[in-house]
């Protein structure tokens, strides 16, 4: 949330663009602001905010690097044999960890933009395991 600041600190100017009154202070870097380096989206100084809209681009990145290789992931599961590698079952479980990991973390930032998608690859993710776990079970009783 954004804090209104002291009387005493209302004369100081803008720490981001020291040209104006500062009226409010930044919520992740503390730094006292005026209105105007303000970030309508975030309520951030201008500068956090573009810190978080790179992440999230980075991010978005990413979900678009695993919906590919899932992608993938699904195209070799028609072949038995890849149904018994190990790096392709742990590759599987490793994105599931790490798209929870991402969700925990578009959840505290306020990744709104991201979360659906997030939210969709990991159920991908985890259907292709349950094809993947239950497909080894059945080779297992056979």
């Amino acid at each position: 949330m954004i804090s209104n600041i002291s009387n005493r600190e209302k004369r100081k100017l803008c720490e981001v663009c020291g040209e104006r009154r500062a009226r409010t202070l930044c919520p992740r870097c503390h730094r006292l602001i005026c209105n105007n380096c303000l970030d309508p989206v975030w309520h951030y100084c201008i500068d956090c905010a573009s810190v978080k809209r790179v992440l999230q681009d980075d991010y978005k990145r990413y979900l678009d690097r695993v919906n590919s290789l899932l992608e993938d992931i699904k195209k070799r599961l028609s072949y038995n044999m890849c149904l018994e590698c190990p790096i392709l079952r742990e590759l599987l479980f490793s994105y599931i960890k790490n798209l929870k990991d991402l969700e925990n973390i578009a959840r505290k930032e306020d990744y709104h933009y991201i979360m659906d998608e997030i939210k969709q690859t990991k159920g991908t993710a985890q259907r292709l395991a349950i094809i993947i776990c239950t497909k080894l079970l059945g080779n297992l009783k056979s």
